[in-house]
């Protein structure tokens, strides 16, 4: 997939050619927006571009760079989300049935951030936490207590163990068994 950089602050340019590290992912510069390559598949630039075709983002959060891509090109929002609780936080973002982002975090104050970014920049319609790990999740239902409405908690067995990424992207996938926290 070819991203277009419409961009002339080269210090955003640096921070996102820095943040941007999946190879699925070919960034291009682009210096004249009317003459636009078709190969372009998104625009990300520092303000919205009136008259262009091609889907935009104009980035906040840099960390869900990558997230806010794969949801220009697929035209997808209200995502899904599901989080293996633990001593490391696995996350996993699910959307017209592709896993759209996975992370790991060490503590809960790291994960409400991205979610918070999420669900200002594109959107959430379900949040999924598994029912292992008591404490850890509790204390994640109680941080994301404004989201409250869409969280449910999933039975974690047969989520997998290792990969906290891995269980995170089951739990999201998991079907029926959800309850209220």
């Amino acid at each position: 997939m070819i991203i277009g950089l419409y961009l002339d602050d080269f210090s955003l340019l640096n921070r996102i050619t820095r943040r941007v590290k999946s190879k699925e992912f070919t960034l291009r510069h682009i210096k004249n927006i009317s003459r636009i390559d078709k190969k372009i598949s998104v625009v990300i630039s520092k303000d919205y571009v009136v008259n262009c075709k091609i889907p935009q983002i104009q980035p906040k959060n840099l960390e869900i760079l990558e997230l806010r891509i794969r949801c220009a090109f697929y035209n997808l929002s209200d995502l899904i989300v599901g989080i293996d609780p633990g001593g490391t936080i696995g996350i996993a973002i699910v959307g017209g049935n592709r896993v759209l982002f996975q992370d790991e975090f060490e503590n809960v104050k790291n994960l409400v951030q991205i979610m918070e970014s999420i669900q200002e920049e594109i959107g959430l319609s379900l949040i999924k936490i598994g029912t292992g790990s008591p404490p850890e999740r509790n204390q994640i239902v109680r941080s994301l207590d404004k989201y409250l409405d869409i969280i449910k908690l999933v039975n974690e067995n047969r989520s997998g163990s290792g990969s906290h990424t891995v269980a995170a992207t089951r739990i999201a996938l998991k079907r029926g068994g959800l309850e209220n926290p």
